[in-house]
């Protein structure tokens, strides 16, 4: 399976995908879809009432719709971020702490967002250069995750408007590795969709 920016997952981006429980809504983007069906959806929705509009009546997205299709869980901790939130300043020490990625300069937007080809390309020159491997010290395995998963949040489950940044105030929910599937992910994705 191909992935960001040319990287392909190792076992170790699969083992956290399938712990966080969003390994299904990675493999729902390799699936081919029907661009007219979806054209017609896109034409039938209303975001003032959040509902498509069909010849047999308004549907809606609901939670059980996300869980289904696309695995999420819909139990757990709910995801959100406390106030006060971090200085910005501590989200790019943050950024380097947990993924070993040294922003450049211009790479950081309005303080908390990150280049999303800035972050694909620190990942493709880290499996490029530097491959997982059996004898890969954890801490290395662990960056590359909260890497892997900080692309993951910004393009899959939280993409924003532009698609070109990743906030990174995602990296509050990267901590800990052991936690992610202690999350409600499912209900997080679809309340960030309304």
């Amino acid at each position: 399976m191909e992935s960001f920016g040319g990287s392909t997952p190792t076992s170790s981006h699969l083992r956290y995908t399938l712990l966080v429980g969003i390994y299904n809504c990675i493999a729902a983007g390799q699936v081919q879809h029907d661009r007219a069906l979806v054209m017609v959806m896109v034409e039938r929705w209303r975001p003032e009432t959040h509902t498509f509009h069909l010849r047999i009546g308004e549907a809606t997205i609901k939670l059980q719709d996300v869980e289904v299709m696309y695995g999420l869980q819909v139990d757990g901790r709910p995801l959100y971020i406390e106030e006060p939130q971090p200085p910005p300043s501590s989200y790019r020490e943050e950024l380097t702490r947990l993924t070993g990625c040294v922003p450049q300069e211009g790479e950081i937007h309005g303080q908390t967002r990150m280049s999303m080809v800035a972050l694909c390309t620190h990942l493709r020159l880290l499996d490029i250069e530097h491959p997982i491997t059996d004898g890969t010290p954890q801490v290395d395995v662990d960056s590359r995750a909260h890497l892997y998963l900080l692309i993951i949040f910004g393009s899959i489950l939280f993409p924003n408007i532009s698609g070109s940044h990743v906030s990174l105030k995602y990296l509050l929910f990267l901590e800990d590795l052991g936690e992610l599937g202690c999350y409600s992910w499912g209900v997080a994705v679809l309340a960030y969709l309304y």
